[in-house]
């Protein structure tokens, strides 16, 4: 169990997730975890009987967070679960190994310059196609979420 602090707003996310659930998975920390962490994201939302629209959202924040977990995390592997509440929210969370910075998204940069940068815009994804996001960090990680 890790000790991550949770707050009202995310209480009960702080437990590390079994990955041997339907809902969960384990993947190593690379590009191809990325694809396999989308991958259970879709097949997840398609087995709950989500429309396509949805699906696709769920996987496209899938991606992005995992893909920071990548970037920026330590550790061999990321773990992933999606939850779905009972009144139909669906939430995504993303724990990975420790690292050096918290996530937050870039401020706005010179047109100019942003154009040509091929990373830094995953955030800015993630908090315009959810309804909430967050991180905390505990003795076993980081984690990361996001509401849809």
């Amino acid at each position: 169990m890790c000790d991550f602090d949770t707050s009202e707003a995310d209480a009960g996310i702080s437990h590390l997730p079994d990955t041997h659930t339907p809902n969960g998975c384990l993947v190593p920390c690379t590009p191809e975890g990325v694809r396999q962490a989308r991958q259970h994201a879709r097949s997840t939302m398609a087995r709950w009987g989500e429309p396509g629209e949805r699906t696709e959202t769920a996987a496209l924040l899938t991606t992005e967070l995992v893909t920071n977990a990548v970037l920026h995390g330590r550790g061999p592997e990321v773990r992933c679960h999606l939850r779905r509440r009972p009144e139909g929210d669906v939430q995504l969370r993303v724990w990975s190994g420790p690292g050096t910075t918290v996530p937050r998204p870039r401020p706005a940069r010179d047109q100019a310059v942003a154009d040509l940068e091929e990373t830094g815009r995953g955030l800015l994804i993630v908090d315009g196609l959810s309804s909430a996001w967050g991180t905390r960090t505990g003795s076993e990680g980081r984690l990361v979420w996001a509401d849809l």
